[in-house]
């Protein structure tokens, strides 16, 4: 790395995997990353071996295509934020939203004595004593963790996720890249200057950093199985409490179909219709009803059990969604389903985070644009997650910010939809999401909701009323120690005072050219010399300078309405 000046001691720390990151980039193409232009040949000459080892022309690559691979290439790190970025329309292009998608988990399994040093030191006992019996061969492998089969002494069959070794120093090396080469990754990537990068990525490592611990995903299932302990529809898995630490999880194996596997679905001559109906209901119940839903349900985290019993799987990522976010969507959504411009417009207003926009009757227009589209067409043909998806883009359109638990939950709402859809492609998402949001909406005006909010503002008001006399004092205190100082913005206050100065100088003006007219008639009258023709010079001169006001003062006035 001659080529390349290294200060920092966090950069030397990292020098190998600094390396790679910019071998990788400059093997698809993104030779911009660089702006050692001397120090390049060494990497140059590498990148163009690796290029010969595609599988195809780099020419025949998109740009958005060969981010992906960058990012699939740089592995578990990477491949996470691009996942979780790929939820986020607001800062990223639609075309490379799109690859992103496309992301894959899997990964090459880590070795199996690997996995049961961490069991065995994570538990404090030996393999054969823990377990009746235990599959070393992993049966699933992602960016995190790899899976394991395994039966308990007492008989019960279990999966135990194991995170990957080393994983948290390998994704803190990774973070602390990413915030080093911020203004790199914007330049190439995005090429914005103002994208504040260096912020999305500490967010993206606080996500991180729970989800590699265990507990937190143990706690999303029991809140989970708490949501749904009266609902017969749905199946959660039971966790191994004392088998599961931050990095290790032991739960139940559930052994059924997956929703995928279209025809295990119907050789076990399973109802594809209430299947679909089920899969929606419950998605919308997580979403409308408890708040708390599981942000990542493709088909492969979803297993059908006897019964038509719905069973998810993976909660790692889960999205939350705050009562009034419930309200204005239910909102939105029954504005969408009667077309109903105004209410739809005014839930768009409120979901972001903006109050209002100076452009409402435009976005009221384009609204109106959009429901237009869908006005002849049957409900069970409209695609709900491309519908949502549109009208959050028309938000954005208009530089409106969406809080980013909204993009989580328009992604998962065309995740389920597309589930439904490969169950029953005839499926009306539209009919089993409807009465959630009306449901919304009812509850609002329920005495008994009313009565709780009334009770629960009455409370906050006593609360403040009980402050008030230490709150006066101290502002008072303020006042005596001259600490307060008072700001005014007032919006269009300088606009207010250019007028203002235009009509104290007209009337100036005004007063000037009357002083003129009365003072020369005077002259004229008293025939002070010198005179021109019996007539006094100094009154014909201020006649003069009197017309010459007089007409300049009415241009103005006519010039400016």
């Amino acid at each position: 790395m001659h080529f390349l000046r290294i200060h920092d001691k966090k950069i030397q720390r990292h020098i190998v995997r600094y390396r790679q990151v910019f071998s990788i980039l400059l093997k698809y193409g993104f030779a911009e990353v660089l702006s050692f232009k001397k120090r390049l040949r060494g990497f140059r000459k590498l990148s163009v071996k690796q290029q010969k080892r595609l599988d195809v022309p780099l020419s025949s690559l998109s740009r958005w295509e060969r981010v992906r691979l960058v990012l699939e290439e740089l592995g578990p790190t990477f491949i996470k934020f691009g996942q979780i970025m790929s939820s986020r329309p607001d800062i990223l292009p639609v075309e490379l939203i799109h690859e992103l998608e496309k992301l894959q988990s899997s990964v090459t399994p880590f070795p199996s004595d690997k996995s049961i040093e961490i069991i065995e030191s994570s538990l404090g006992g030996k393999i054969a004593t823990l377990f009746q019996s235990f599959s070393e061969e992993p049966i699933a492998s992602g960016s995190i963790a790899q899976v394991h089969r395994a039966i308990l002494h007492n008989g019960m069959s279990v999966v135990i996720k194991v995170r990957r070794p080393d994983i948290v120093r390998i994704i803190e090396t990774d973070i602390e890249i990413m915030l080093n080469i911020v203004p790199i990754l914007e330049k190439v990537f995005l090429r914005s200057e103002t994208l504040n990068t260096r912020d999305i990525i500490g967010e993206f490592g606080r996500i991180l950093h729970t989800e590699l611990d265990f507990t937190n995903e143990a706690l999303h299932i029991e809140q989970i199985r708490e949501n749904f302990r009266e609902d017969d529809d749905i199946y959660v898995p039971k966790i191994v409490q004392h088998y599961s630490t931050e990095c290790i999880l032991t739960i139940e194996y559930i052994d059924g179909v997956s929703v995928s596997d279209t025809e295990a679905v119907i050789a076990k001559g399973y109802d594809r219709k209430k299947l679909a109906a089920t899969c929606v209901s419950l998605m919308a119940k997580q979403i409308f009803v408890h708040g708390f839903f599981h942000a990542d349900p493709h088909p492969g985290n979803i297993f059908i059990l006897p019964g038509h019993r719905i069973c998810f799987l993976d909660f790692g990522m889960i999205g939350v969604l705050l009562p009034r976010q419930k309200a204005h969507l239910g909102d939105m959504i029954i504005g969408l389903v009667n077309q109903n411009i105004r209410k739809t417009t005014k839930s768009l207003l409120r979901i972001s985070w903006s109050k209002d926009t100076h452009n409402v009757d435009s976005l009221e227009y384009d609204v109106f644009r959009l429901l237009e589209r869908y006005s002849h067409v049957s409900l069970k043909h409209i695609d709900m997650g491309k519908l949502l998806s549109e009208t959050i883009n028309l938000i954005l359109s208009y530089g409106l910010r969406i809080p980013p638990n909204i993009f989580v939950l328009s992604k998962a709402l065309v995740t389920i939809e597309g589930v439904a859809r490969k169950l029953y492609p005839e499926f009306n998402t539209i009919d089993h999401i409807e009465p959630f949001a009306r449901k919304i909406i009812m509850d609002r005006a329920d005495p008994a909701t009313l009565g709780k909010e009334f009770l629960f503002s009455s409370l906050e008001f006593l609360e403040i009323l009980k402050d008030s006399p230490d709150d006066i004092q101290e502002i008072l205190s303020w006042l005596k120690q001259g600490k307060v100082q008072i700001d005014f913005d007032l919006k269009g206050i300088e606009r207010i005072l250019k007028k203002g100065d235009q009509l104290s100088n007209r009337l100036a003006y005004a007063i000037v050219y009357a002083s003129l007219v009365i003072g020369s008639a005077l002259v004229m009258g008293s025939r002070i010399p010198p005179l021109w023709n019996e007539i006094p010079i100094i009154g014909i001169l201020g006649f003069s300078t009197a017309t010459i006001v007089g007409i300049w003062l009415l241009f103005t006035i006519i010039f400016n309405k």
